[in-house]
């Protein structure tokens, strides 16, 4: 029952004790009063009728005498009794009571009838009996209980309605406290403004800091898996990354739709290496490659969103999003090598190549380092510390590419031959948990384009929100057949108000099928359009759907910022997956990752499980499901 049902309650129920007490108290004084007083009448008026006709000799005038009294007056009855008991003048009135019968009954006026004695002479005439009407008396006492009933009446509505107000001001800050507990309780840990009222603040104050708290627990330990996660990825002599996590990064900002996705990368390598390792000795070349690492995360750190990387033992990465001209950036890094090269005072100066490109959003990881890497091939050529740029115009081949990527993929759309490829993502019972589905181009002589493979080009011809909706459609189509269903959104869909509210209004036309999926968005898109995306999320979880976030790792240390965002699961990133059954430090970094995860209720699934060593390993560490190419295989 809601606080203002209770306050009617309430109110009407205190107006009916007080005015069943006002009532019964006034209505009992009234009465008594009133009987005395009727009685007091009754005997003054016997009395004074009895003088009268103890005057009248004659008996006809004496009759006349008590008729014209008793219609003249307000009398219930006159009755003149003889000496022998007979009635010799008897006059009753008939009128209608002026107050309900049962009012009368539970509140009789007892007035006793007045009684004189008429004589003449020395002779006795008679008894003379009278009793004064009631009925007014009844009828001012009905009146006056209706007056009073209709001012409690008045005033219970007038509490009523004044305490509706004050309550809603009072519970005005509740409603904002029970807003932040369901929110708390759906996983949002936000804060709120502390309100006036004491006992509110308290609570609120509590709430806050619990919220304060959460966060700042995720986004502490989400930093120290990120210096996990970098110590299991990154080279333990130079502290740079590795082969593998270096070029996921690369693709994974490749498919980025921001001011990254165009920069430079540059390659270096320290020529025979091996025989330099016997010539000069192995501990003096290991500090001639970590004094090259440290100069190359100098060189990163200056730059937001750069990266070093070592590709092998003798060759180095460097990527620049958003650097200034190519070739003057490139000079300087090779510089900054040859000049650490020669500080260490090696017998024989080592030859040192580079090479640098330029990255646009038409390039993929394969061909930008197979293009950089035919540059570095020729500066090695030359025999000689020397550094190349990969021409400009090596980009053609890939707008070619660009403008027939866009006529297929329309193509495709006119045709309706873009369809839905379907993934299982299974609990670690190996119960099926939902289907993943992803769009992939089925042409009629059967060739098929992969997920894989589109998904770049959708992101850089700016078609990915359309893809979304499509997939919306497709997927409640399906919902028919299975109980859930993946799809896993872009971030582009977060920078369209129109598309996001497209994509709301079809899914708030059909709420039962909405509540079957489940709707991801990429870890990256997540922290670039945080606002909207908590919007966008609000929305989606009001409707029943869940909502994860997808490719989680290598932006943990922000881990706090998805707080308040009520999200249901993370999907780990597949380099994390990648052989983990082999790498201790990458388990304990997992390991940690979902005790964190678990500790908000969130769960964890793991992408990308190629093998069953894979899948037995992250079952152990806590994840509650994976997907991947092993779960194909295995059916």
């Amino acid at each position: 029952m809601s606080l203002y049902k209770q306050l009617w309650l309430a109110v009407i129920l205190l107006m009916t004790i007080a005015f069943s007490g006002s009532f019964l108290l006034t209505t009992k004084s009234a009465q008594n009063y009133l009987s005395e007083q009727l009685q007091l009448k009754n005997f003054d008026n016997a009395t004074s009728l009895a003088l009268s006709l103890s005057q009248q000799p004659d008996a006809i005038l004496r009759e006349l005498l008590i008729s014209a009294q008793f219609d003249n007056g307000h009398y219930e009855f006159i009755k003149l009794i003889g000496p022998s008991g007979t009635f010799l003048v008897e006059h009753n009135s008939n009128k209608e009571p002026l107050a309900p019968a049962w009012f009368i009954a539970l509140f009789p006026i007892t007035a006793e009838a007045g009684m004189a004695q008429i004589s003449n002479g020395w002779q006795q005439v008679g008894t003379l009996s009278l009793k004064s009407d009631s009925r007014f008396a009844y009828g001012e006492m009905w009146v006056s209980t209706q007056l009073m009933f209709l001012y409690f009446l008045a005033g219970a509505l007038f509490s009523g309605l004044i305490g509706n107000r004050i309550l809603k001001q009072i519970l005005k800050p509740l409603g904002d406290v029970v807003d932040q507990a369901q929110a708390i309780g759906n996983r949002r840990f936000i804060s709120i403004e502390e309100p006036k009222t004491r006992e509110y603040r308290l609570l609120v104050n509590a709430m806050n800091r619990l919220s304060k708290r959460v966060k700042e627990m995720l986004s502490r330990e989400g930093e120290k898996l990120h210096d996990l996660h970098l110590e299991a990825e990154r080279d333990c002599l130079t502290g740079l990354l590795n082969r593998t996590p270096f070029l996921h990064y690369l693709s994974s900002l490749l498919r980025k739709n921001d001011d990254l996705r165009q920069g430079c990368i540059i390659l270096l390598r320290i020529e025979h290496l091996a025989e330099l390792n016997r010539s000069e000795g192995r501990d003096v070349m290991d500090t001639l490659l970590k004094n090259a690492g440290i100069s190359l995360r100098n060189l990163a750190d200056q730059c937001e969103g750069s990266l070093a990387g070592r590709l092998n033992g003798s060759d180095f990465v460097l990527l620049l999003p958003a650097c200034g001209k190519i070739e003057d950036t490139a000079q300087q890094v090779h510089k900054d090598i040859l000049r650490v090269a020669s500080q260490m005072q090696l017998s024989e100066s080592p030859v040192i190549t580079a090479a640098a490109g330029e990255y646009t959003p038409e390039d993929t990881s394969q061909t930008l380092l197979s293009r950089v890497d035919a540059a570095l091939a020729a500066a090695e050529a030359e025999q000689r510390s020397r550094l190349k740029i990969a021409p400009a115009d090596s980009h053609q081949a890939n707008s070619f590419c660009r403008d027939d990527w866009k006529d297929l993929i329309n193509d495709a759309l006119s045709k309706q031959q873009i369809a839905l490829s379907e993934s299982a993502i299974r609990m670690a019972s190996g119960e099926l948990k939902s289907l993943q589905l992803l769009p992939e181009i089925n042409h009629q002589d059967g060739t098929v384009i992969p997920y894989e493979e589109l998904a770049p080009w959708l992101s850089r011809l700016d078609l990915t929100p359309s893809i979304d909706l499509w997939c919306l459609e497709q997927a409640l189509a399906l919902t028919a057949k299975h109980p859930s269903l993946t799809l896993s959104l872009s971030s582009q869909l977060l920078q369209s108000k129109a598309d996001t509210q497209t994509f709301l209004s079809i899914l708030s036309r059909q709420p039962e099928k909405a509540r079957q999926l489940r709707l991801s968005f990429p870890e990256y898109g997540a922290y670039q359009h945080l606002d909207n995306l908590k919007y966008f999320s609000t929305q989606l979880k009001n409707l029943g759907v869940n909502v994860g976030i997808e490719e989680v790792g290598p932006e943990i240390a922000n881990i706090g910022k998805l707080a308040d965002l009520g999200i249901d699961y993370v999907t780990l990133d597949e380099a994390i997956v990648h052989d983990i059954d082999g790498n201790n430090t990458r388990q304990i970094f997992l390991r940690g990752l979902c005790t964190i995860a678990h500790s908000i209720g969130l769960q964890v699934y793991a992408d990308g499980v190629t093998r069953c060593e894979e899948l037995n390993a992250v079952h152990k560490l806590g994840v509650d499901g994976a997907k991947g190419a092993y779960f194909k295989t295995a059916s």
